[in-house]
């Protein structure tokens, strides 16, 4: 093999010479016309490269004040006797005076700051007398307590001087100043909370404050949360709650774990029939029935997915709901009718067949087995299940089930990415070389075990390129999630259980999130979080398959 490429080298760069020397003007035109086509490759190549980079960093531009932390600036310090207090309180202010020991309760009228003789906050429930929410531990014990009239967000101040803020939600302080005050007659805070004035026997100190963000923090992005009214630390994303009752949730980890459980739902239901299918039109199927084959599949890639989400939505997820045993049951009697149906193969003498008793073999095969599910299904429903499977997983094993769930998700989503996972796995099936397979068949093996022993492997990394590809294109698909999950933010293994994912998510909330609030950057957050795993997707498939590639040109070398 090199000496036959070194043979057509030398040929090529010989032919490059007779040109030059009958033809130098047309070689010259040629040869700067390939300059000015690598260059405009290159160029939109590294267009490209700069969008992407771009597109990064801007996101991280916007979602960076997230994490940035809070500023405590004092304005001014003036005595009690130079002004009066209505002169340099904020606008529309709230005031308090406190008694000890100190209490506050905080926005919504739900809950409460308590301080406890030990220099411990507890925050609890005003209605309850369980344990408390959530505890700090000052360096001394608490002489005031006040609270933002909007945010669940307080400050408290201790017996050595120590001005302390905190968000209800949040385990540490937000930030901690000294003061030299030991003791507070009064204090106001704006209503936006952007100042704060203690005020004591001696003297006043005007606080302006910065604390644009405090609901959000890296461990209540991911992990549970305690939250108001709930039993147990929780997950949860409500970014708009209905009133000041209701605390902000910006948990991403429900919006992942869905987005993730879609995509694997879809590639449970697309990778074997792509393989399959794949294995079949490459190695089974006749010539003529090859191109048909790809012919449909790739009319099938031309359906939007706004139109496969319509369908799931209106008329898959109802059906489903009435007929899931159905569905099951049909799994089920398909592969025991496939397996039977191939075991009778060797005993008629099909196997050398042409491909139109094939075809007409299995589609007898596949009718068989869905008149047998029709004629059974009612029956064993009736009788194991008490004429319901919906309504006995509901009932009796207390399942929550959804219309739309993660199971016609991953059916309508999954039919959207055969068309391009077979594509990539018959290139992947279609590169390895001939003689490695009619190698195995000399040597006596059947066509199954040259598959599964010489095919399959050879082609893994390429397989694994391809589901990867897949997984991307998954993880980033909007119009089937958003019209075919329910859009309800949980966690759990329940395919019949709704879901959110990253990038619906994003499509249904960017509308009403206030620029630069604390909604509308957590949700470029989520679409940093969507792009680092469709490019970690995309980039390890790259790579895996530029190392197959590498594999397959060493061995056509070594033949």
């Amino acid at each position: 093999m090199s000496r036959l490429r070194l043979h057509r080298a030398t040929l090529t760069r010989l032919d490059q010479a007779l040109v030059q020397r009958r033809h130098p003007a047309a070689l010259q035109r040629r040869f700067w016309l390939d300059r000015g086509w690598r260059a405009l490759v290159s160029a939109g190549g590294l267009g490209v490269l700069l969008a992407i980079s771009a597109i990064f960093f801007y996101l991280v531009y916007v979602v960076v004040p997230l994490m940035g932390g809070v500023q405590l600036e004092q304005l001014a310090v003036q005595p009690v006797e130079t002004a009066s207090i209505a002169s340099e309180q904020p606008d529309a202010p709230s005031s308090a005076q406190v008694d000890l020991p100190p209490a506050q309760g905080l926005a919504g009228g739900q809950s409460q700051i308590v301080a406890l003789p030990d220099g411990r906050l507890e925050h609890r429930l005003i209605a309850s007398h369980g344990p408390p929410l959530r505890h700090w531990q000052l360096d001394a014990p608490a002489v005031w307590l006040g609270s933002e009239p909007q945010r669940r967000v307080f400050a408290s101040l201790d017996q050595q001087g120590q001005l302390s803020l905190f968000y209800s939600t949040r385990a540490t302080p937000l930030a901690q100043v000294e003061t030299g005050l030991d003791q507070v007659r009064t204090a106001y805070w704006s209503n936006e909370g952007s100042q704060l004035v203690l005020e004591s026997a001696t003297q006043r100190q005007i606080w302006q404050i910065h604390n644009p963000h405090p609901e959000v923090s890296w461990p209540s992005l991911w992990a549970p949360v305690a939250y108001e009214h709930y039993t147990e630390p929780l997950r949860l994303w409500q970014a708009s709650p209905s009133s000041l009752v209701s605390e902000p949730k910006f948990s991403l980890a429900p919006l992942t774990f869905g987005t993730l459980k879609a995509a694997l739902a879809a590639l449970l239901l697309a990778l074997p029939l792509a393989l399959g299918a794949a294995l079949y039109t490459a190695y089974f199927l006749p010539r003529p029935w090859q191109r048909r084959v790809k012919a449909c599949l790739e009319m099938m890639e031309a359906v939007p997915t706004v139109i496969l989400g319509l369908i799931a939505a209106l008329l898959l997820a109802p059906w489903l709901e009435q007929q899931l045993f159905s569905l099951m049951l049909l799994m089920v009697i398909l592969a025991l009718v496939l397996l039977l149906g191939a075991s009778l193969l060797p005993r008629w003498g099909w196997q050398q067949r042409g491909g139109g008793l094939w075809m007409a073999y299995a589609l007898g095969l596949l009718l068989s087995s869905g008149v047998l599910t029709w004629l059974l299904a009612d029956g064993l429903e009736q009788r194991w299940f008490g004429g319901s499977l919906v309504y006995w997983l509901e009932v009796e094993q207390d399942w929550a089930i959804y219309q739309l769930n993660a199971l016609v998700v991953g059916m309508a989503m999954g039919f959207a990415l055969i068309p391009s996972l077979y594509a990539l796995v018959e290139e992947a099936l279609s590169a390895v070389p001939s003689r490695m397979t009619q190698a195995a068949m000399a040597l006596g093996a059947t066509p199954w075990q040259t598959i599964w022993r010489v095919l399959l492997p050879l082609a893994a990394p390429g397989i694994v390129a391809a589901v990867m590809l897949a997984l991307g294109r998954a993880v980033g698909e909007t119009m089937i999630l958003l019209m075919a999950s329910g859009n309800t933010p949980l966690m759990g293994a329940n395919l019949l259980e709704g879901l959110r994912s990253l990038a619906a998510n994003m499509a249904i909330e960017i509308q009403e999130a206030g620029v630069q609030s604390t909604h509308y950057r957590v949700l470029f957050l989520s679409a940093l979080v969507l792009f680092v795993l469709t490019l970690v997707a995309n980039t390890l498939a790259e790579w895996i398959r530029q190392g197959w590639r590498r594999r397959q040109q060493q061995l056509e070398g070594h033949g």
